[in-house]
Formats: structure tokens, C-alpha cells, sequence
């Protein structure tokens, strides 16, 4: 199963992806390709356009927190 180009590979495991209001309509699509990182062993992060633009402070605490975590260095584990 394949999802296409992610926006960011951080580490092994972790996918930011951006998303924004411009292409709202496809959202649904998004879910499902977040159901298919999760099932390649990818953990998937969306981020609003306004979480990397108006909250960035915030949503890079909450970043933080995860890497700190160290499970975006372990490789993907399929289910």
C-alpha cells in the first residue's frame, strides 16, 4: 500500500504533514492516507496551516514533546 510524498520525514518514523484550507475537499483523503502511514509503522502528525503559521510556538512545544520521546528514530513497524 503506498501513500505518495509525505510534506516531512523527521527521523525513521515521524510524518508532519501541512495541511491547509486550499485543499480542504480532501480531507477525507488525508484520513485515509494517515490510516496508511499508521499501517506502514509510520506515526502521522497533521498540522493546520494556522498551527505552523499564527501557533507555531505552541504546536513546536508540542513537537518538542514528542521527539523527546525518541520514537521518531526507531524504523517504521508495519501492523
Amino acid at each position: 500500500m503506498g501513500v505518495g510524498r509525505v510534506d516531512l520525514l523527521v527521523g525513521r518514523s515521524l510524518v508532519l504533514e501541512c495541511d491547509s484550507a486550499e485543499f480542504h475537499q480532501y480531507r477525507d483523503a488525508d484520513y485515509e492516507r494517515y490510516l496508511g502511514l499508521r499501517d506502514l509503522g509510520y506515526t502521522p502528525v497533521g498540522l493546520a496551516f494556522s498551527q505552523v503559521h499564527h501557533s507555531w510556538d505552541a504546536t513546536k512545544l508540542s513537537l518538542r514533546a514528542e521527539l523527546r520521546s525518541g520514537l521518531h528514530q526507531r524504523p517504521p513497524r508495519p501492523r
